[in-house]
């Protein structure tokens, strides 16, 4: 049999015409993320980002608009995709395999968080305008990032419908921070609902068709006292002030209407992600804390 293949194979090189070289394969596009080795622990826990005010210089209550885009940079460096409070609050994780999740909180509704300029683009100082940008140059970060509102949604009642629409066509997503930024320890779960439903009568009249608002902020991070289960007619998550790392709200010690963020300072970038302040560059597993990363399966859970 060896000396048969051998003749037909003599045969086939005498009569067949000569083969022009193989040309080598493009080169395969490099993705646009560098590819990540984290093993997935959809049992970790979940950074949710506090922000207030974005402006020129760095206070207690305001990160600058030079570190908030160094935040991003170093979040996008080091393995991070955004997540949506939406999602978060319904278990559902749209994540690749071996990417973590982070959500942007931005409290209060300040002017300089959306921005028009005089010419009627969006100001690339306020944080819209940096996270546009920051989407523009990075399209795997995504874009979702939730605002928290008052009687005055970023100054403007007249230019509230604009922005809201633009905010839903973007990704973003709104949520309750009550009209006056009421102390809700002090009126109970009903009463905070009464707060909330009368908000809610307000943002309707701005609110593009589809865009849901389920979620609050507790005005100086106090949410009702007692059982505040009650508030589920009306709300999925109640978020606290600062404090730590979330559990997703499939897991055993999370609650809904206790849900920890953690304050976007340079402090508390050191203690929970071991950050030190205005670096960017990638770290070796830099948080402290037990962290969610994605298994890439988008089901929810």
């Amino acid at each position: 049999m060896k000396y048969l293949l051998l003749i037909s194979q003599a045969w086939l090189l005498f009569f067949l015409p000569p083969q022009t070289p193989a040309q080598p394969a493009p080169a395969a596009v490099p993705p646009v993320s560098v590819e990540t080795s984290l093993e997935a622990n959809e049992m970790g826990r979940i950074p949710i980002l506090e922000y207030h005010s974005i402006g020129p210089t760095e206070y207690r209550w305001t990160r600058s608009a030079e570190n908030f885009r160094k935040d991003l940079e170093w979040l996008y460096n080091n393995d991070y995709v955004l997540l949506s409070i939406e999602d978060y609050a319904h278990d559902r994780y749209p994540i690749p395999a071996g990417k973590k999740p982070v959500v942007l909180t931005f409290d209060d509704g300040k002017p300089n968080q959306f921005r028009y300029l005089e010419n009627g683009e969006i100001d690339p100082d306020c944080a819209v305008g940096i996270l546009d940008r920051f989407h523009e140059e990075h399209p795997d970060f995504g874009t979702a990032a939730v605002f928290y509102l008052n009687r005055y949604p970023f100054g403007s009642v007249a230019e509230a419908p604009q922005k809201l629409a633009y905010l839903y066509q973007t990704g973003r997503q709104i949520g309750y921070h009550t009209l006056d930024h009421n102390d809700l320890r002090y009126l109970g779960a009903g009463g905070t609902l009464a707060v909330l439903n009368e908000q809610k009568k307000m943002l309707e009249k701005w609110m593009p068709e589809g865009m849901p608002l389920s979620t609050l902020a507790y005005p100086h991070g106090w949410g009702p006292a007692g059982d505040r289960q009650e508030l589920s007619a009306m709300i999925s998550v109640g978020l606290l002030i600062g404090a730590e790392p979330a559990y997703p709200l499939y897991h055993e010690k999370a609650d809904p209407y206790r849900t920890p963020r953690i304050q976007a300072i340079d402090d508390e970038w050191l203690r929970h992600f071991g950050r030190p302040a205005g670096t960017i560059e990638k770290q070796d597993h830099p948080e402290k804390f037990d962290v969610f990363v994605s298994d890439g399966i988008t089901d929810e859970i």
